[in-house]
C-alpha cells in the first residue's frame, strides 16, 4: 500500500557566515501560513548587531517547529513549562526589536488552527501571501474536481465490470468454507479484490492437494494479510507475498503459535497491574503489532524492564497515588532509538525496547496531556459517526470507509469538506453531488481507483492536487 504524506519541506535559517538549521518536516501549507511570523522574528532579518536576540529567536523557532511537527505526526511535544516562548519581534513604528512572550495554547491540537492563533496574538496577517494562496487554491480545487469526475467515471465502469470478479470470489469463499470447515475468509491488505481472488485460488489448490493436513484450520477465520502467524483475534494470518508452501509449513505448526495467543491476556493483565491499573490497548496500525507471538514477546520485555526499575525508590515515587485506569497504553514491537509518545487519541504508545524507567517517567509527566487528547478523541469519534451517515445519505454513496491510519480528527476534517458539496469557482457554484452517487469511497493517504471500482482519496484531499493512479 502506498502511503502519501503530502508535500514536505525543511526550514533553513541563515545569517551571514553563521547558519541555523531547523530540520523539521512541516508541510508546505503550514510553512506558507507562518511566513508573516517568520518575517517578523527570523534571525536572518535581524543583522549582525543583534546576536543575543538571534539566539533567543533561533531557540524558540526550533521549539515551535518541533511542537507543530508533534501535532502533525502525533508525537510528544517538547514545549517548555506552561508553553511559553520568547521572541524578539521587530516593531513597525521604530524598527526596534522588542521582547514578547507568546503563550502556545496546548489544547489546540490542529496545527493550522494553532498557527492562526499565533498570528492573531502577534497581530499579524497573511496579506498578499493569503491572496496568492487563495488564487492558487481555487485553481487547485478546479483541478481536483476535474480529476474527481474522471475518477468516478472510471470507478463506475470498473464497478460494473467487476461483477464477474465478485461472483468468483463468492464462489471460492463458499467452496473453502465447505471444504475446510473454516468460518470464513478475509482480505487485510487494502482493497485489491483481484489479489484477494488469487489468494483464494491458491488456498483452494492447497486444500485439493493437502486436504486432511489442513484440518487445523477448521472453525477458524483465515485472513490474507501482511504477515503469517496467529493474530491477536485468534485468526489464521497468511502473508499474501508468501508461496503456498510457506502457508502449508505454518499451518502444520499452528498449535505452537497458539501458545503465545493464550499468553497475551495474562501478560496484558500483569503489565496493567504493575502500572496501577492502566488499560492496555492493542495498536493495530502496524502489521506486526497484531501478531500474537511478536506482541507477547514485546509485553514480556516491557514487564521485565519495569520490574527491574521497581528497585529505584525515587522512580516508583513518581507514580501517582490514584489508579491509572482512565488512561490507555499500547506496546508496539519497535526496536532502536524510538521513544514513547502520546497519540492524538490520548493513547500512550511505547516501543517494546523502551526501558521501564523511561516509560514510567514519560507516563507520569504526561497524564494531563493524555487526558485532554482523549477527551478530544471521544468528541471527534462521536462527530465522525454522525458525519459518515450524513455523507452516505446526502451524497448517495454506496459505501464510505477509512484506513486505520486515518484518525478521527483527520476523518472529521475530510467529511466536512465532502459535505461542502459544491465546488466554488469564483462567483459560480456548481453542485457535484451526482459525482459521488453509487460510489464507494475509501479515505486513506493517497489517490487511487481500485480494480473493483473503489475510489481511494487522501484524508487531506482538499489541500492536495489530485494525481490519477489506477491499480
Amino acid at each position: 500500500m502506498m502511503l502519501g504524506t503530502g508535500t514536505r519541506m525543511g526550514i533553513r535559517i541563515m545569517q551571514g557566515g553563521s547558519r541555523w538549521i531547523m530540520r523539521r518536516s512541516l508541510s508546505s501549507d503550514l510553512n506558507a501560513a507562518l511566513q508573516p511570523f517568520y518575517a517578523a522574528v527570523h534571525p536572518k532579518y535581524m543583522g549582525k548587531h543583534h546576536s543575543f536576540a538571534q539566539q533567543i529567536n533561533e531557540k524558540s523557532l526550533k521549539l515551535l517547529s518541533s511542537h507543530l511537527e508533534s501535532l502533525s505526526e502525533h508525537k510528544s511535544s517538547q514545549l517548555p513549562n506552561k508553553g511559553q516562548l520568547s521572541f524578539y519581534m521587530r516593531s513597525e513604528a521604530d524598527e526596534a526589536y522588542n521582547l514578547i512572550q507568546i503563550q502556545v495554547d496546548e489544547q489546540i491540537l490542529d496545527p493550522h488552527e494553532l498557527v492562526q492563533n499565533i498570528l492573531q496574538k502577534c497581530q499579524l496577517t497573511e496579506t498578499n501571501a493569503t491572496e496568492k494562496t487563495s488564487n492558487m487554491k481555487g485553481v487547485e480545487m478546479a483541478s481536483n474536481h476535474n480529476s474527481w469526475m474522471t475518477k468516478t467515471a472510471a470507478a463506475r465502469a470498473r464497478s460494473q465490470s467487476g461483477n464477474d470478479l465478485k461472483t468468483e470470489i463468492a464462489r471460492l469463499e463458499k467452496t473453502l468454507v465447505q471444504t475446510l470447515g473454516i468460518l470464513g475468509t478475509r482480505y487485510d491488505c487494502g482493497c485489491n479484490m483481484e489479489r484477494y481472488c488469487d489468494c483464494l485460488k491458491q488456498l483452494e489448490q492447497l486444500a485439493q492437494a493437502y486436504g486432511p493436513q489442513l484440518a487445523m484450520l477448521c472453525q477458524r477465520i483465515v485472513v490474507f494479510g501482511p504477515y503469517t502467524g496467529i493474530s491477536l483475534d485468534g485468526h489464521v494470518m497468511l502473508f499474501t507475498g508468501d508461496p503456498v508452501t510457506s502457508w502449508y509449513s505454518f499451518i502444520k505448526e499452528i498449535t505452537l503459535h497458539e501458545i503465545y495467543h493464550k499468553l497475551v491476556p495474562l501478560y496484558e493483565q500483569a503489565l496493567s497491574t504493575v502500572l496501577l491499573g492502566i488499560q492496555i490497548k492493542r495498536h493495530n496500525f502496524m502489521p506486526l503489532a497484531s501478531e500474537a507471538k511478536t506482541y507477547a514477546n514485546g509485553l514480556l520485555r516491557v514487564i521485565s524492564s519495569i520490574n527491574e526499575s521497581c528497585d529505584s525508590r525515587p522512580l516508583m515515587q513518581k507514580l501517582p497515588k490514584s489508579c491509572l485506569n482512565d488512561f490507555h497504553l499500547a506496546i508496539v514491537p519497535i526496536s532502536g532509538g524510538e521513544q514513547p509518545k502520546i497519540t492524538s487519541t490520548g493513547l500512550f504508545l511505547a516501543p517494546a525496547s523502551c526501558s521501564g524507567s523511561v516509560l514510567i517517567d514519560f507516563i507520569c509527566s504526561n497524564l494531563e496531556l493524555a487526558k485532554r487528547r482523549f477527551s478530544h478523541y471521544k468528541s471527534d469519534m462521536a462527530e465522525e459517526r454522525q458525519l459518515v451517515e450524513q455523507c452516505k445519505k446526502l451524497l448517495r454513496l454506496d459505501n464510505l470507509t477509512k484506513d486505520d491510519s486515518v484518525t478521527p480528527d483527520k476523518m472529521v476534517c475530510t467529511l466536512r469538506h465532502l459535505l461542502k458539496g459544491p465546488i466554488q469557482n469564483h462567483s459560480q457554484i456548481e453542485p457535484n453531488a451526482k459525482s459521488y452517487e453509487n460510489i464507494s469511497i475509501h479515505v486513506t493517504n493517497y489517490y487511487s481507483v481500485l480494480t473493483d471500482g473503489i475510489i481511494c482519496i487522501p484524508w487531506d484531499f482538499m489541500n492536495r492536487k489530485a494525481v490519477s493512479k489506477i491499480q
